[in-house]
């Protein structure tokens, strides 16, 4: 650590990048500095903001997504200022329960970033680098060294807030990225199209094949055929307390919530709130079950839980019922064989499920909207490659991510913990579980930012002045 101050390199400049360098901005003290590495185009996007479609909205209630978690409304407060700005795609004038353009959402998150910038700038120096991470290593004074494509920086810190990692690889007919350049361009208007997957990727391709006026029979297929649920007004709230048992069992679990679903049904209050009460206690229940009981819900509840946990807004329900109603959109649940890809499309075999015969499918394109992978171990980026190749990191035990301490630390190959790396957002997941929406993400990157300084202090207490920190 030089005297000049504590140096910290965030690496992605996404939402969780964005979030934790305004909270780090927050924190710091004057003569630190902070580098914010992106790849991408811009910084404070991220590739979930960054669309240009105005139908892609937010799945969260304008109200709860502000960036900060002492200010949740700071979101909506921010559009309120902005004359002219409305709630969801310029339908509805905004009010607090309005799902929002997420093109919206990247320009707050843009604005915010350069304020936070701006409000410290005479005391907090930060550097914008427009450069891919290809490895973190030891350097020459015992800080770090990030490796960019065109040279190095030397921090103390460095957070991995890399999103989500990339999906499948592309072929031709077949896009692994439903967000490659290209995925839904290009089809003469009446193509049959596959969408392997039903979830809020599936989502977002049908609404862009839509917005270009795609007549065509869409396919969507997955294992269950399940589709994320809609988002409607509460009627009311819910408390919910699980059992000792149900914090050791996933199925205990789900049998408590279903009777709570029950009771709220009954109650008049309906699902809904029992599934957002669940929020403040889905990490410590996750945490608290053994390794066995997560493979378990990974296994059989995992599709119920997305659909139900992660919602559609009323507007987009309604584009996508109207769909599946006209014939237009098929929903099923199966599995899929690809043959192969003829002068005149890709043929495919579906087979639905409970069935053994499999019927014969010719589509114009093939668009993954599975997500994206998550085992890191093979995964090829040059960054995670040199970092788990080295024994830096490891992937999680049931390979959603990276593995970390719950202070976000990754733990190396030996089962050490790092008190100069550290990771944040959805490569936590295994860990967390719940760390992909706003309101999880912005708690951790509070928490994280006064952690990573704190740990730098120490460090630099236990190293005498004019020598290395320990390693």
């Amino acid at each position: 650590m030089t005297n000049a101050g504590r140096r910290i390199g965030v690496v992605g400049a996404g939402f969780s990048g964005t979030l934790v360098t305004a909270q780090l901005l927050r924190q710091c003290r004057p003569g630190d500095r902070i580098y914010l590495f992106e790849r991408g185009a811009s910084f404070g996007r991220g590739l979930a903001y960054s669309t240009e479609n105005p139908e892609h909205l937010l799945n969260v209630r304008a109200s709860n997504m502000g960036a900060f978690p002492d200010a949740p409304r700071h979101f909506h407060d921010w559009l309120a200022t902005r004359s002219g700005e409305r709630g969801n795609a310029g339908a509805e004038p905004l009010h607090p329960d309005s799902f929002v353009a997420r093109q919206q959402y990247g320009a707050y998150l843009e604005d915010l970033l350069r304020q936070a910038i701006s409000a410290r700038a005479s005391e907090i120096a930060v550097s914008l680098v427009n450069q891919r991470v290809v490895d973190v290593r030891e350097g020459d004074a015992g800080g770090l060294l990030i490796v960019i494509d065109a040279g190095a920086h030397e921090v103390d810190a460095v957070v991995l807030a890399t999103g989500n990692p990339p999906p499948d690889e592309s072929t031709p007919g077949y896009f692994g990225d439903p967000w490659a350049p290209g995925a839904v361009d290009g089809l003469p208007p009446d193509a049959p199209v596959l969408l392997i997957g039903t979830g809020l990727t599936m989502v977002d391709v049908v609404l862009s094949l839509l917005r270009r006026g795609h007549a065509g029979r869409i396919h969507a297929v997955s294992r269950r055929g399940l589709m994320p649920r809609r988002h409607a007004p509460v009627a009311g709230g819910w408390s919910i307390e699980l059992s000792a048992r149900a914090r050791r069992s996933a199925l205990a679990a789900c049998r408590e919530v279903r009777a709570n679903v029950d009771l709220a049904a009954r109650s008049g209050v309906g699902w809904r709130a029992v599934i957002d009460a669940l929020r403040p206690v889905t990490q410590d229940l996750w945490r608290g079950w053994p390794l066995a009981e997560k493979r378990r819900f990974l296994r059989h509840l995992r599709p119920w839980w997305d659909v139900h946990r992660h919602r559609m807004a009323p507007s987009v329900a309604d584009a996508i019922s109207e769909a599946v109603d006209r014939g237009q959109l098929i929903v099923e649940a199966g599995r899929i064989r690809i043959e192969q890809e003829r002068g005149s499309g890709i043929a495919v075999r579906v087979k639905p499920r409970g069935s053994e015969v499999a019927r014969r499918l010719t589509v114009d394109r093939i668009i993954n909207c599975t997500g994206p992978r998550s085992d890191y171990s093979s995964i090829r980026d040059p960054l995670f490659e040199a970092l788990i190749g080295r024994g830096t990191i490891r992937p999680d035990a049931l390979r959603l991510g990276i593995d970390v301490a719950e202070s976000g630390a990754v733990i190396g190959r030996d089962g050490q913990i790092s008190d100069r790396i550290f990771a944040l957002g959805p490569v936590t997941k295994g860990i967390f579980w719940e760390i992909v929406a706003v309101p999880d993400i912005r708690a951790q990157c509070e928490a994280l930012a006064g952690h990573i300084l704190r740990t730098l202090d120490r460090r630099a207490v236990r190293a005498p002045e004019g020598l290395p920190a320990p390693r």
